[in-house]
Parts: structure tokens; C-alpha cells; sequence
């Protein structure tokens, strides 16, 4: 066989980490700021947001930026697809909006430890982090972190913890607080390049709850999350893997635009039968 029809070599499978805010605390405030000073309080299509901060629009940037944003709470999205919209969330605009330094400082608190990966490793750690050679090995051996993943999250976490100023009387556990779970969708990780990747669920971090669709409860396995959106004729359910790929994120996009589609369809013929009767 020439040299030309070799086969190509195999793709090496990339070592993907455990999902966590590719940026730290102080930078996501600071995105935050740029934010509001661009769009103001007016909702922005996701796909322009990036002009606030000098980046391609839908660049992978700009979307690790806004996961990781959502991941401490600080944006919200509104709507799904090429026509969702990014908001600045409650707890941002009063961060932006709060004149006492006292009000600052228990919201950078609040929006460190909202990401459950790094409110994990808060309540086991606390203010006394073990050195890096330990830290990385509880990460790399025990956790499903790459060499990389594991580095940049040390980093993440580091300046996160020192920029809110946490001290061991805001510890937390992890298994009870799950509150803003849904705020964590998305949030990304940087691997080999800190680039883009987004990881299977920390196995220590619990699945979520049950919850209930029409008449019964659904128990989510491990490694998933849900969306429910709430309509006047019912709920409408998204389950989806917590480690989606790039790739398998794109056919989930195209396949959610052609649901669309159809349900818009149902939606005019639905609109003809009453107007009919």
C-alpha cells in the first residue's frame, strides 16, 4: 500500500476533567461589568454577547465565558437554541448596583461557592488548601481529573477562594446545598489548551433529586441533568448527558432546531382547528 492510501492514524481520545468555571471569580465580575457597560440591563441574543468583551461572536471563548458566568450565578438564559438570550441574573445586577462594600462581599461569597465543583472541594479543603502535590493527586487519582484539567482547576479555585475572601465560618457541604444546581448547566473546563471541554459529573457530587412529570417522579441517573420548561398546557422535559462532546452538542443543537420546527407547525394547525370551530 502507497504512502497515500495508508489509513489515517486513529484520533488519540482526549482525557476530559470534571466540569468547572474556566475562569475565575474576579475575571467573571470584570465580564460582568464590561457586560452591563455594553448591553446595559436589555437582553442580548447569545450569539452577540461576545462584542462586550472583543470576542468573535459564537466562538468557543465567548461561550466558556457565558458558562462560566451562569455557573456563579451571575447571568441567566432565556430561551434555547439560535434564539436564546443572555440576562444579567438577580444577584448580578445587585452586585452591580450595591453601593456598600459589605453587600459586594457577600455576593462574590455566594457566587464562589455556587458552582458545585469548587463548593466541593471548599468543604473538604477549606482555607487550608493541602499543598499543590497533594491537591492535584486528590483531583488526578481520586476525582477523574486530567494533568491539565486538574492544574487549571487549582488555579481556578485558588484565585476564586482568595478573590471572595473565604474563611473557614463559610464552609459548606456539598450534599445539602443544591439549590442553584441549575445554574451550573454549561459550565465548562479547560483541557491540555484550556480551550473546550466539559466533563463527566464529580462522582462525589450527588445525582438530582426526583422530580415529577405529570402523574409520577422521574429518578435522573447518575451523570445527567434535566431542564424542565414550564407551559400553560404542561411541562415540557429535556434529559441530557452531563459530558456532552462538542461534536454531540452540535447534532443535539440541529435536532432541537428541527423540534422546533415541528412544533411550531403543530402550533399553526392548533391555531387553524380553533379558529375553524
Amino acid at each position: 500500500m502507497s504512502e497515500a492510501q495508508a489509513p489515517a492514524p486513529p484520533k488519540a481520545k482526549r482525557d476530559r476533567s470534571p466540569s468547572f468555571p474556566f475562569i475565575p471569580l474576579k475575571v467573571a465580575i470584570e465580564r460582568l461589568e464590561a457586560l452591563d457597560k455594553h448591553f446595559g440591563r436589555h437582553p442580548t441574543p447569545a450569539d452577540h454577547v461576545g462584542a462586550a468583551w472583543g470576542m468573535k461572536e459564537q466562538s468557543s471563548q465567548t461561550d466558556q465565558t457565558l458558562a462560566a458566568l451562569r455557573s456563579f450565578g451571575l447571568i441567566q438564559y432565556e430561551g434555547i437554541g439560535p434564539k436564546r438570550v443572555v440576562t444579567i441574573s438577580e444577584d448580578g445586577r445587585r452586585y452591580l448596583r450595591a453601593q456598600q462594600e459589605s453587600v459586594k462581599e457577600a455576593i462574590r461569597k455566594q457566587s464562589a461557592l455556587r458552582p458545585k465543583i469548587i463548593r466541593q472541594f471548599w468543604a473538604m479543603w477549606g482555607a487550608d488548601r493541602p499543598v499543590d502535590a497533594v491537591a492535584l493527586d486528590t483531583l488526578i487519582l481520586q476525582n477523574a481529573f486530567s494533568d491539565n484539567g486538574a492544574r487549571s482547576f487549582l488555579k481556578v479555585y485558588d484565585e476564586t477562594v482568595g478573590y471572595a475572601g473565604l474563611g473557614d465560618s463559610d464552609k459548606m457541604n456539598p450534599a445539602t446545598e443544591t439549590g442553584d444546581e441549575e445554574q451550573e448547566t454549561g459550565s465548562m473546563e479547560n483541557e491540555e489548551t484550556s480551550e473546550l471541554a466539559r466533563g463527566p459529573s464529580v462522582p462525589q457530587v450527588l445525582s438530582p433529586k426526583p422530580y415529577r412529570l405529570g402523574e409520577g417522579w422521574i429518578e435522573p441517573a447518575h451523570g445527567m441533568r434535566r431542564e424542565v420548561i414550564t407551559l400553560d398546557e404542561g411541562d415540557v422535559l429535556i434529559v441530557f448527558p452531563d459530558n456532552l462532546s462538542p461534536e454531540s452538542f452540535g447534532d443535539l443543537q440541529d435536532h432541537l432546531e428541527l423540534f422546533i420546527k415541528k412544533m411550531q407547525r403543530r402550533a399553526k394547525i392548533a391555531q387553524k382547528d380553533e379558529a375553524g370551530n
